[in-house]
């Protein structure tokens, strides 16, 4: 795994940068870009809305930016389920 730094919205300086690891290189950038915004996701306590997309920059831990990446995400559905209880029908269809 390698380490890498990202920011949210350029909200912030590289100072403040959060970091994080992914099995990607940095020629395969997009896919930092994912893991940064699951680590993001993942730590940021309701603050990121199903609807909306933010921009996360990516860096290698030297502070070399990879890009500014537009990222959104999808909700994923849930299930449950319950077994009922056996109806007879009023009717044959």
């Amino acid at each position: 795994m390698k380490a890498y730094k990202y920011i949210v919205d350029e909200c912030d300086p590289f100072e403040y940068a959060s970091c994080f690891n992914s099995d990607w290189d940095e020629e395969d950038a997009d896919y930092i870009a994912k893991d940064a915004a699951d680590h993001y996701y993942s730590e940021s306590a309701g603050g990121w809305k199903w609807n909306e997309s933010i921009s996360i920059e990516v860096f290698k831990e030297d502070g070399t930016s990879l890009g500014v990446f537009d990222v959104g995400y999808d909700l994923e559905p849930q299930f449950w389920v319950s077994q009922e209880e056996p109806v007879q029908p009023s009717c044959s269809c």
